[in-house]
Parts: structure tokens; C-alpha cells; sequence
């Protein structure tokens, strides 16, 4: 993602590490909408601020699974605004949810992404 012309890359990392140290029971992930008629979307439309396509999302996402040692935990990344719909117990469905996030990437590598065009407010 780009803001005013800096690279910001959250910090993923740090994440990871959190929750592998608060071990939750459940972790739940959605991708960036952006709201018509908001400051971000406006900046979006200024270039200000640039989202991260649908592969470095997805990427992002696997990077976190993989690197998440919570074997009890659920991962839930399956609402309406999501991209791939990823879901269940990071101990015995973690390589499912891999796999299905590099489908997904692998797909979006050769496809765009359909435009979301409704507005869900």
C-alpha cells in the first residue's frame, strides 16, 4: 500500500507474534474495502493512497497462516468482502487453507478481480 507516496507494509511480523503469544481461540481477517464517499476513497481517487492488489493481499494472508503456531486456533477469513474464503482450525486444516490461499493467488495472477460495485451501507 502507498500513502502520500510511502510504502507502508504493515507490520506483519509483529502480528504473528502477538497472536502466537496471546494465543486466541479464534482470529478472524478481512480484506481492505474501500467505502465510497470516504476521505480514503477520495485519496484512492487522488492517487494518495494506493491499496494492495489482490495477489499481495493474498500473499499477506498466507504469510500470516503459515507463520502462526496456534494449533487449538480457528482462523476465519470468509466474509462477503473477502477475496478466497478461508476458514477452520489452524492444528489439522492449516495446509487446506494454504492451499486454498495459493489457489487463490494463483488464479488472481492471471484474472483481475471482479470490482465490487455495490455499496454495502
Amino acid at each position: 500500500m502507498h500513502y502520500n507516496g510511502i510504502m507502508y507494509r504493515p507490520p506483519l511480523e509483529a502480528d504473528t507474534e502477538l497472536l502466537n503469544k496471546a494465543k486466541p481461540n479464534a482470529i478472524c481477517a478481512t480484506n481492505l474495502y474501500i467505502f465510497p464517499h470516504t476521505k480514503l476513497a477520495a485519496d484512492v481517487e487522488k492517487g494518495r493512497f494506493i491499496p494492495s492488489d489482490v495477489v499481495e493481499a493474498l500473499q499477506e494472508e498466507k504469510t500470516l497462516v503459515e507463520n502462526l503456531n496456534l494449533p487449538n486456533s480457528n482462523f476465519w477469513a470468509a466474509h462477503d468482502l473477502n477475496y478466497i474464503r478461508v476458514e477452520g482450525k489452524l492444528g489439522n486444516q492449516k495446509d487446506k487453507m494454504l492451499t486454498t490461499i495459493e489457489k487463490g493467488i494463483q488464479k488472481y495472477m492471471h484474472e483481475p478481480f471482479p470490482k465490487i460495485t455495490h455499496s454495502l451501507m
